[in-house]
């Protein structure tokens, strides 16, 4: 059967069972990483007690990769979420120490919950897979931004940095 667009593998056909990590997988993946961040945050002075961030990306296994890896690390995750109006309720309504953006979401930009975030001060990462900064809009620019994919322990220091 032929498969049109995109899918939650982003591969343009439907997901299978073995696109799912399995929990092995990730803990394998996130046991590694979460040294690095606890690590990343003890050097910068920081407890991951409580800390809340909110994960917007639009990919269910990149956003479960995500908050897996967030989760083993001892942050508390808001989301995943997916959609623009979702994210948006929760960036204003939640409390929130930082935030990890995916900049498409579904072909609509994620500007208008940066702008949010950045109204209410709290400080948030964009990830991409686009590798031109002129799609960002020029006030936010100074934000960091990670190339897609990203790996967990650049993610991580980057995130204790912002944060």
């Amino acid at each position: 059967a032929e498969w049109d667009g995109p899918d939650a593998t982003g591969q343009g056909r439907p997901a299978l069972a073995s696109d799912v990590p399995s929990a092995a997988q990730r803990a394998a993946t996130t046991g590694a990483l979460n040294k690095t961040g606890q690590r990343a945050m003890a050097q910068a002075g920081k407890s991951l007690n409580g800390v809340r961030i909110l994960v917007v990306e639009d990919n269910f296994l990149a956003a479960e990769v995500v908050r897996d890896l967030l989760e083993s690390s001892g942050y508390a995750v808001v989301g995943p979420v997916g959609r623009i109006t979702d994210a948006l309720r929760l960036a204003e309504q939640e409390a929130l120490d930082g935030a990890i953006l995916d900049i498409n979401l579904n072909g609509e930009r994620c500007f208008p919950i940066a702008l949010v975030l950045r109204r209410r001060g709290v400080p948030f990462v964009f990830l991409t897979g686009y590798d031109d900064e002129a799609i960002i809009p020029v006030e936010l620019r100074p934000a960091r931004r990670l190339g897609k994919p990203v790996f967990g322990p650049q993610l991580m220091e980057v995130l204790a940095e912002v944060i």
